[in-house]
């Protein structure tokens, strides 16, 4: 994640913003507590759309996250933004939201 998120890296969830050293640093203190996900855990992307905007690029999607083959946590729908600089994609904003009830989801969409 170091490598592949650029230094003005973002992330926005249900919880709030945080920079790319908030993320990490909280990441590694899960690890350290053992409340992170453990050896094994796997996304698992149900849709995914890619849009090309010159040198960067929009991903965005639905998706699970499967621990033992089983799904641990709600669905989230996500997006990310992507840019190429200097030849190298690097990860430069992601917005995640869990899908706590998809039947008001989809009752929204409509």
């Amino acid at each position: 994640m170091e490598e592949i998120e650029a230094e003005s890296f973002i992330v926005v969830n249900e919880f709030g913003t945080q920079t790319k050293r908030e993320q990490l640093s909280a990441i590694a203190a899960a690890q350290t507590a053992g409340q992170w996900f453990p050896s094994g855990t796997r996304k698992q992307d149900s849709s995914i759309h890619i849009q090309q905007h010159g040198s960067f690029s929009v991903v965005s999607g639905e998706g699970l996250t499967l621990i033992g083959g089983s799904q641990k946590k709600a669905p989230v729908v996500f997006s990310e933004v992507w840019g190429n600089t200097a030849g190298t994609w690097q990860v430069f904003h992601l917005h995640y939201t869990s899908i706590r009830n998809e039947a008001l989801l989809f009752q929204s969409a409509t």
